[in-house]
């Protein structure tokens, strides 16, 4: 009930839908003057933004080419943040313990443990197993473009993802608020699929808390992705 009307009360404040969006024409001031910086620091930013974040300032992106490049940047950024994240509400993660293969060579199965970041980050070796999410493949981004929004890759927000995996409701609720909280991110929507009133045969009975959001950071400006929506799953 606690998690519900927390999820209820971050939902008002919200924008009413999440699209992937071209950077307007207009910038701020501060923001010209960070570009400005890092121009005279670096002459090959222009070509940088260019790949990143081609296309008609404001419109939709409407580009699947422009989304996997502005996800190539986004990757190890977001993967940073929900370290973070985690770090601060006893946040889990996937780590592998043994690889074995099956006798026809060719499909891998991977075994894996469930551990708190702050013991992961303690060891070289565990941070190299965790098994991050990858970003969507192409075959898959296409089928669900087609099947789900009429061929409108703008509709697109799960190519960059991740995922955190916490062991109770308190500390689902904890890691919300701090993202709620963090202004390097903008918090675009949320879906509660831990709701009771969820019909959860939609899902094939998965739950979990699903949030799209943005990362608003001098990196991500100077990449041109900073208007790049990005999906991250809180599960039990």
């Amino acid at each position: 009930c606690d998690l519900k009307e927390e999820i209820d009360r971050i939902i008002v404040k919200l924008p009413q839908e999440s699209r992937q969006r071209n950077r307007p024409a207009a910038l701020t001031v501060s923001v010209q003057e960070h570009f400005q910086v890092l121009k005279d620091q670096n002459q090959l930013l222009d070509r940088v933004r260019m790949v990143f974040n081609c296309g008609n300032s404001g419109n939709s992106v409407c580009s699947m080419d422009q989304l996997y490049c502005q996800a190539e940047g986004l990757h190890p950024i977001l993967i940073h943040k929900v370290q973070q994240w985690a770090s601060m509400t006893n946040g889990r993660f996937a780590v592998r313990t043994q690889s074995t293969t099956d006798d026809s060579s060719v499909h891998q199965k991977c075994d894996c443990e469930f551990k708190k970041w702050n013991e992961i980050d303690q060891s070289e070796l565990s941070k190299e197993l965790v098994m991050w999410a990858k970003i969507k493949t192409e075959e898959r981004a296409v089928e669900k473009c087609l099947r789900s929004y009429g061929g409108d890759p703008s509709r697109l927000c799960d190519i960059t993802r991740q995922s955190i995996t916490v062991h109770d409701v308190r500390d689902l609720s904890d890691c919300v608020r701090e993202i709620e909280k963090d202004e390097q991110v903008m918090l675009l929507r949320i879906k509660n699929r831990l709701d009771p009133d969820y019909d959860s045969k939609t899902s094939a009975g998965y739950r979990d808390l699903q949030l799209h959001l943005r990362s608003v950071t001098p990196e991500t400006f100077s990449l041109g992705c900073e208007l790049h929506v990005c999906e991250l799953r809180e599960c039990l």
